[in-house]
């Protein structure tokens, strides 16, 4: 657990740090396929880099085996390797890493919980394909149009008032694959789940996302101003904002 801990910590320093980066500098710009992968490259260098460090330095030191860093806490010291002649360790630490793996739990339980009625309401709702994808229509009309992996979901009233519009703004998310990136950030998340730029890096994603299926749905030739109308219509409703990209938009100014 000490193990997991310190490369949380490791890898969320990373992460923060990459990030305030990215606001400062790319998070303005009109680029959002760049911002997309500008995000994807944060992810990794915050996962990778420190593995990638250790591995690096093990090929080429002069010494037998590359010395890990480590995070000093007080008289204790955690590092990326086993110490199994650690001995003692003060309660106050033990206390520090239940309460780490505590929220891990907790948080990959919401995310269960989420992914569980995500599926219920695709299950329950009536198919209708839409070439490689699907749309499940639901009579529960509190729900906002979202979509996922390969289904894009739907109230029957959505889809009789606005569902081409809808369809294509929920399409690009599917065929960008943006439901990975939701799923990356919210692995991310949940061992990081202390550290508020995990948070941020996820609303980042689906910032990028929404202004990238926007493009898609004005460049189709709907007239701007009946978007901007649905997209105030659809500003409340049910939301599952840590796996699919919904057509409730929190940026609706820009």
């Amino acid at each position: 657990m000490g193990i997991l801990f310190s490369y949380s910590l490791y890898s969320s320093i990373l992460l923060s740090l990459l990030y305030l980066s990215y606001k400062w500098v790319l998070a303005g710009e009109n680029q959002h396929a760049y911002n997309r992968t500008a995000l994807w490259l944060i992810c990794l260098v915050a996962l990778l880099g420190l593995p990638l460090s250790r591995l690096a330095a093990s090929i080429g030191a002069d010494a037998p085996a590359a010395v890990m860093p480590e995070i000093e806490m007080g008289q204790i010291q955690i590092g990326l390797e086993a110490d199994e002649s650690a001995g003692f360790q003060p309660l106050w630490l033990t206390a520090v890493l239940w309460i780490y793996l505590s929220g891990v739990v907790l948080t990959a339980v919401q995310t269960l919980l989420i992914a569980s009625r995500l599926w219920r309401i695709i299950s329950a709702g009536e198919t209708v394909r839409e070439g490689r994808y699907k749309i499940i229509l639901t009579d529960d009309r509190s729900i906002a149009p979202f979509s996922w992996w390969r289904y894009v979901v739907m109230s029957r009233s959505d889809w009789n008032e606005s569902g081409r519009m809808i369809l294509t703004h929920e399409l690009q998310h599917l065929s960008l694959h943006h439901w990975i990136d939701l799923a990356v950030a919210q692995i991310i998340s949940i061992f990081q789940w202390y550290n508020p730029s995990a948070w941020l890096m996820r609303e980042e994603f689906k910032t990028v996302h929404e202004y990238q299926a926007d493009k898609a749905v004005l460049e189709s030739g709907i007239p701007a101003r009946d978007y901007q109308m649905l997209l105030i219509k659809k500003a409340v409703g049910a939301r599952f904002p840590s796996l699919a990209n919904s057509l409730n938009h929190s940026k609706l100014k820009k």
